[in-house]
């Protein structure tokens, strides 16, 4: 019965080190999780700031090239109406 016990109880405690390991894993784990969740969650919010910004430089691009296209057009008409002359 001795022999049982002595077993039982270096079973136990080899358990509770096991356990108390893994304890400290799942800590270290969650930590670092919990730290790469944070960076994805300020990208997130990065993301529309960025999406606006470029929305408006699109626009603004298509507003100057609208310009020019217009300004080309009427210098090109000048430029024809003086060469006529």
């Amino acid at each position: 019965m001795l022999k049982n016990e002595r077993f039982l109880k270096e079973k136990e405690k080899e358990l509770t080190q096991k356990c108390e390991s893994l304890e400290k894993e799942k800590k270290i784990l969650k930590q670092q999780c919990s730290a790469n969740y944070n960076e994805c969650v300020q990208k997130d919010k990065l993301i529309p700031e960025l999406q606006k910004e470029y929305d408006g430089m699109k626009l603004s691009y298509h507003t100057f090239k609208e310009a020019y296209e217009t300004f080309k057009t009427r210098v090109k008409s000048l430029d024809d109406r003086l060469s006529a002359c």
